[in-house]
């Protein structure tokens, strides 16, 4: 469902499909290719105005009748398991767990992988969403070595990260 936005709000950007926890698309989130070069004063991730990303995880449509996720910050990381073969992963869209978001992991799953970014502010979010999601479910936190991203680390790193994590 990726597509390539020529023109309108998120030109320029890769869009994002984002549907709700039954499937339905409800936005596209724009992300500007590459990492540098985008317009000046925009972020990066463009969302579409009114669009709350508190209320849903993304690809959590897709993750159904297991019981372990793995849960990232971003969209980018969820496509990278997934090829890795790792199909049960939901990105909150950023580093902060709404009450709703958790309501929807806890509902659905009884383990959790954090798998945050390994830089300070990745470990700072793993460090209040794991205490929380830990009184509800068993969560275990998978560290990054400093400065690696789900979708930019060795495949080798990352594929025993969460085999042990999953265990």
């Amino acid at each position: 469902g990726l597509g390539y936005c020529a023109r309108g709000m998120m030109k320029g950007r890769i869009a994002i499909p984002i549907h709700d926890a039954e499937g339905q698309l409800i936005a596209y989130a724009g992300r500007w290719p590459g990492n540098e070069g985008w317009p000046e004063g925009e972020d990066r991730y463009k969302l579409p105005q009114g669009f709350e990303k508190s209320r849903v995880l993304f690809n959590f449509n897709r993750v159904k009748d297991v019981d372990h996720v793995t849960v990232v910050e971003g969209f980018f990381s969820v496509f990278r398991l997934f090829e890795l073969g790792y199909e049960n992963a939901v990105a909150l869209m950023g580093r902060s767990l709404s009450e709703r978001q958790e309501e929807l992991l806890t509902a659905r799953f009884s383990r959790l992988t954090l798998l945050f970014d390994g830089d300070a502010p990745g470990r700072a979010a793993a460090a209040v969403i794991l205490p929380r999601l830990a009184r509800r479910l068993f969560v275990r936190d998978a560290v990054l070595p400093d400065g690696a991203q789900p979708d930019t680390v060795a495949e080798p790193l990352l594929r025993e990260l969460l085999h042990s994590a999953a265990r």
